[in-house]
């Protein structure tokens, strides 16, 4: 940072939410990785650690970054050849990121040099609207939630009494909770520009860090998102597009041999789809090596030797997402196998998806589709060992009734449910969950009870222990329901 020249405020919260990201998950997957040499931890720490140095570096705190690289180099050489780092290795190199990224965060550099806030000195006099903490808004739409839930309940016993006017008292409860419902969301909506305002910096740096020109656009940044989703999609936008800078954009002399000229174009778009939005991130670089890339695969076994040749779109994705995998030298901006990895699965987090799509001389392009909310999501309702569970929409393929003498695996199986009754081999009903490039995963459950949009609750005491589910929610009959993180439950097959 300039002298004199404070950071924005949400800049600031930027970082402290990374701050207390890599405290809080951080040291504990450190720990655990370093007791039980648990590969997963290991990757998902560095995932971290790399964001860490991503969004420090983007938002010009140099200390942060510098940190970050050199626990990053700790943890790579860990990676690399099994040897685990000592305790006061590990400490040091946890304490001088932390604080580090401790000092970025300071609320001292979001304060005007009167002592107001920078957000106060400087916000226009928006007379129609009021500021409302996110977190009122969270507890208005839960009631809405538990609202649904007695309205169901209602429903049920208005038709088992056969009152005509009680039917239709309740029939307009049903549609004021209903609009209750979307106005909080709308309420929580806004626009992905307050990103993307972000984004050239993250841009620049990385430029300048490569040695590469780079022309830098967005567009369609009026698409609004739940703030939930706005603040999770900073990690894989930045993670994209410093590979798009630093992988993709050819040097300025090699793109003059190849007739471009010598300012790499990288693009960032969103659009408006059915349920949700897509965040693309393009480039007009040398596309992906597809034959270097499988050929380091086949090296490396991730790979066998019959793999197809070349590679399409969504093996070779498969491939880039691997923990640690890369076929590029490691640099300041990147080469450490972490940015693809950390998209993809801070993008299935939201439960949304990832694509590729990407030719030779002509460029890369990523496609981030995710739900405009966080807080409501639809779900497949489904019964598995005599359990509810609801199992978000975007990872379902479909469902089928099973083949005669089929046998898949079991839901409450997955779910480590020892107490569901033993005869479940032929499943009621299949369940088709999107594996990505892998295809589609088939289980087995008791019955599926159809669809409905669920008001999700974060679980985090749950979540230490149950890994398997991203939140829970109340159904119409007041039963609480799991929803299910399917990306971890398909990680409990192997591939």
């Amino acid at each position: 940072m300039g002298a004199g020249r404070p950071v924005p405020p949400a800049v600031a919260l930027s970082a402290a939410r990374y701050a207390a990201l890599f405290s809080a998950e951080s040291r504990e997957q450190l720990v655990r990785a370093r007791r039980a040499a648990d590969a997963a931890d290991l990757d998902a720490c560095f995932r971290a650690v790399h964001t860490v140095k991503g969004m420090a570096g983007a938002m010009g705190h140099a200390g942060a970054e510098a940190a970050a690289h050199a626990a990053e180099s700790l943890l790579a050489g860990w990676r690399a050849d099994g040897a685990t780092p000592s305790a006061d290795e590990l400490t040091l190199a946890l304490d001088l990121l932390e604080s580090a990224v401790d000092r970025a965060a300071s609320p001292a550099v979001g304060q005007a040099p009167n002592g107001a806030s920078i957000a106060a000195a400087t916000a226009p006099a928006e007379p129609r609207t009021v500021r409302v903490d996110a977190a009122l808004l969270d507890a208005l739409l839960d009631v809405a939630g538990e609202l649904a839930g007695v309205r169901g309940r209602l429903a049920d016993a208005a038709a088992r009494v056969g009152d005509a006017a009680l039917a239709r008292a309740v029939s307009d409860a049903s549609r004021l909770t209903q609009q209750l419902q979307a106005a909080l969301q709308e309420a929580r909506l806004v626009p992905l520009a307050e990103l993307f305002d972000q984004l050239p910096r993250v841009v620049r740096e990385a430029a300048r860090a490569s040695g590469r020109e780079v022309a830098f656009e967005t567009a369609g940044g009026d698409a609004a998102v739940d703030r939930g989703v706005l603040d999770a999609l900073a990690e894989p936008l930045t993670h994209l597009l410093r590979n798009a800078v630093d992988h993709g954009v050819e040097p300025p002399d090699e793109r003059a041999r190849a007739g471009k000229p010598a300012a790499g174009q990288v693009r960032v778009r969103a659009d408006r789809v059915t349920g949700g939005v897509r965040v693309t991130v393009a480039d007009d670089g040398r596309g992906v090596d597809r034959a270097a890339v499988r050929a380091a695969a086949v090296a490396r076994g991730l790979l066998p030797p019959s793999a197809p040749d070349p590679l399409d779109d969504a093996a070779l994705l498969a491939v880039l997402a691997r923990p640690g995998f890369s076929t590029a030298a490691v640099g300041r901006v990147s080469g450490r196998g972490v940015g693809v990895d950390a998209a993809l699965a801070r993008v299935r987090a939201l439960g949304g998806t990832l694509a590729l799509e990407t030719a030779p001389g002509r460029g890369t392009r990523f496609a981030l589709t995710v739900p405009l909310t966080l807080a409501v999501a639809p779900a497949v309702l489904v019964t598995a060992g005599g359990v509810p569970y609801a199992v978000p929409v975007a990872h379902v393929r479909g469902t089928r009734e099973p083949h005669p003498g089929e046998t898949v695996p079991q839901l409450a199986d997955l779910l480590g449910r020892a107490d569901h009754p033993a005869d479940t081999s032929t499943p009621g009903d299949v369940l088709l969950l999107d594996r990505g490039a892998r295809g589609p995963l088939a289980v087995g459950v008791d019955r599926v009870d159809g669809q409905r949009d669920c008001v999700v609750k974060p679980v985090p005491a749950l979540r230490a222990t149950f890994r398997t589910a991203a939140g829970a929610t109340i159904l119409d009959g007041g039963e609480v329901a799991l929803v299910l993180d399917v990306p971890a439950l398909a990680a409990r097959l192997s591939p």
